[in-house]
């Protein structure tokens, strides 16, 4: 069975519905992301294994890293395709002045 083009695996929806600039939107290009990376950090990080092994201490810092991974390359592809859309270039480019991580580059 071959799979028609267009209708392959992929990690993100790229249809782009609209720019969102209001609600957590205004300090942040991508709140749901944010919000599950630092959730999962939350949960897993103030727990030290109960056998004391680093090698158990460290597995849940690399896999959290690799989801974090996995989120960042998400957010940078949907960006290359919103950055077609000049309403989204505008917005990034205020997020990137004005939002929650911008003093990162001062």
């Amino acid at each position: 069975m071959q799979i028609p083009l267009g209708h392959y695996i992929r990690f993100s929806n790229l249809t782009n519905c609209g720019i969102i600039t209001s609600g957590p939107y205004r300090w942040t290009k991508h709140p749901a992301y944010l919000a599950k990376d630092a959730s999962w950090w939350l949960i897993n990080i103030p727990f030290l294994p109960p056998d004391g092994s680093l090698a158990t201490a460290v597995k849940p810092f690399v896999m959290l890293g690799f989801v974090n991974l996995i989120y960042l390359l998400r957010a940078k592809t949907e960006e290359r395709h919103l950055s077609q859309d000049p309403v989204y270039r505008e917005y990034s480019e205020f997020i990137r002045q004005h939002g929650l991580f911008s003093y990162l580059r001062k």
